[in-house]
């Protein structure tokens, strides 16, 4: 467990590393990384201090565009809310239009090596009232209705909002606990605190470190100039396929993708 200082040290060696980083050449490079940084950060601390709480958990919005990290896609909006294994849920939502959405149950994060998923259901699964609003129960028992199974153990609840449409109004999530509804939020205690300090300034690091890596070898395993055929990939939801295109152009060529319309209810 860290402490405050603690905290403080492994942020400025986070920050005085940058610069031995590959592809960081000049003084902006540098400034881009503090800012990657700090996304991340401020990111980690809403997880692991604002909304760490599995008795009396809320749902917020994750992987931002102003904190993004590992492969974030561009038509997403991304909710999260820490759970027990053990606990009764209810996730209550309305996303207008009938765009489509995924919940899913994660072991944790890929850059902590927790790759393991779940569960996870799609917003075609569903019951959805004309409006777009809807109830799912997420638990071990079974339950009537929308129900997603918890199997094995998840460390949150991952809602990606897609956006086919821009120009429809965004959705609305909230989850409640059934089985502790008397249950009030505290303030975390100093040992709490610092346990979920260490916790933040952790994942950050590794986040910090485990992406580029990742992105790179990617790059070295893929050739250039050719597509990659869809696949998924260890740790996301199963009903996610990746692909892409690596590149490497002359100031004088340009690429050209042909391709058939995928069978997807969303692909970019």
């Amino acid at each position: 467990m860290t402490d405050w200082h603690g905290f403080c040290d492994r942020l400025r060696d986070l920050g005085d590393g940058i610069v031995d980083m590959p592809g960081v050449d000049t003084e902006q490079d540098v400034v881009n990384g503090q800012r990657h940084l700090l996304g991340l950060l401020a990111g980690a601390l809403q997880e692991s201090i604002e909304f760490s709480d599995r008795e009396v958990p809320s749902i917020y919005r994750h992987n931002s565009d102003t904190g993004q990290w590992g492969a974030p896609g561009p038509d997403n909006t991304y909710w999260r809310a820490k759970i027990e294994p053990s606990g009764t849920y209810r996730l209550d939502g309305k996303v207008p239009g009938r765009r489509p959405f995924l919940v899913q149950l994660p072991e944790g994060e890929m850059h902590l090596g927790q790759y393991g998923s779940h569960g996870e259901i799609t917003s075609e699964e569903l019951s959805i009232a004309a409006d777009g609003s809807f109830e799912l129960i997420i638990s071990a028992e079974p339950h009537d209705g929308n129900w997603l199974p918890i199997k094995g153990d998840p460390d949150h609840v991952s809602i990606r909002e897609y956006f086919l449409d821009w120009n429809v109004e965004p959705g609305w999530f909230v989850i409640e606990r059934l089985d502790l509804v008397d249950t009030l939020r505290t303030s975390p205690t100093p040992e709490q605190f610092f346990t979920r300090l260490d916790r933040a300034i952790t994942w950050t690091e590794k986040a910090f470190t485990f992406w580029p890596d990742w992105i790179q070898s990617l790059r070295l395993g893929s050739p250039l100039n050719e597509a990659t055929a869809p696949q998924s990939v260890p740790g996301s939801a199963d009903n996610i396929a990746y692909g892409g295109v690596q590149f490497e152009l002359g100031p004088d060529e340009a690429l050209v993708i042909d391709l058939e319309t995928p069978e997807a209810k969303y692909w970019s």
